[in-house]
């Protein structure tokens, strides 16, 4: 019986990781934005510099994407729903200030192991 709820979960966190998501709704989650932030002067510039920090492609590239980014390429749109599960993962452990501390210090340590 444990064996297949393990399985159960670890077939639900592939199921969601295989997701996409848009661009705009990793925006709008990233800045906690709402309908009137999102339709502000400057917020396609702060959502594409955005995309070029997480995704590691650069501006021009974005911009080719289209104003609505619906050129973007369908794994690009994986990483958005990677990266939108970290960040949710870390809002949730940043309650626990000892958890996000355990995590972010791992997270740095595997950074100093794949860099060397």
């Amino acid at each position: 019986m444990l064996r297949t709820c393990r399985t159960s979960r670890r077939d639900k966190w592939f199921s969601l990781l295989s997701e996409s998501m848009e661009a705009w709704d990793f925006c709008r989650r990233w800045f906690h934005a709402t309908q009137e932030e999102e339709t502000a002067r400057g917020y396609k510039a702060r959502c594409n510099l955005l995309l070029v920090k997480v995704l590691g492609v650069n501006i021009d590239a974005v911009k080719r994407w289209g104003p609505g980014f619906d050129k973007m390429p369908d794994h690009h749109k994986r990483t958005l729903s990677y990266a939108d599960t970290l960040r949710e993962m870390i809002e949730v452990a940043g309650k626990n200030e000892d958890f996000l501390e355990e995590v972010l210090d791992r997270i740095k340590n595997k950074s100093k192991i794949i860099g060397e």
